[in-house]
């Protein structure tokens, strides 16, 4: 396995990059604050830009590590930001990793999160070289479910 860092990539309708302290707006108005976004995730939604600021700028810091994953999910044809996709754990070891992703409830049921999805694994077991990537969702999110599928 060579870790590569969290290089930009593009689908149809989407570029996949390294999140910049510009995207803290975006992030906070079309997720971060959507108490439906966060419902099935580990984080409630943030209560201030300040939050979101100090997340969006350790996500920043930690660029530097090869071995960090973690793309905002950009739309070509506006160039808003509306979620991310991230390895959010590792096990070099055994050649594994875990997907996570959200995603803008604006954005919801229309293939987004399936086409980045599709473009991060392929990066991830082609280029990186895992050999498994895993991911997990609530047995209630029904539809993150199916993303998977």
């Amino acid at each position: 396995m060579k870790h590569l860092g969290t290089r930009t990539l593009e689908t149809k309708r989407c570029i996949l990059r390294a999140f910049q302290m510009d995207d803290v707006e975006d992030m906070y108005n079309n997720w971060a604050t959507d108490p439906e976004v966060t419902r099935f995730l580990s984080w409630k939604p943030h209560q201030s830009i300040e939050e979101t600021k100090m997340i969006v700028n350790q996500w920043v810091e930690s660029y530097g590590q090869l071995s960090n994953y973690h793309w905002a999910i950009e739309l070509k044809e506006d160039h808003s930001v509306i979620g991310g996709l991230m390895l959010v754990r590792q096990k070099d070891a055994s050649y594994c990793g875990e997907m996570g992703y959200c995603i803008s409830s604006k954005y919801w049921n229309k293939g987004y999160t399936t086409e980045v999805l599709k473009e991060g694994l392929r990066f991830l077991l082609e280029e990186v070289g895992y050999n498994r990537i895993e991911a997990y969702h609530n047995t209630n999110n029904l539809s993150s479910g199916k993303v998977m599928q």
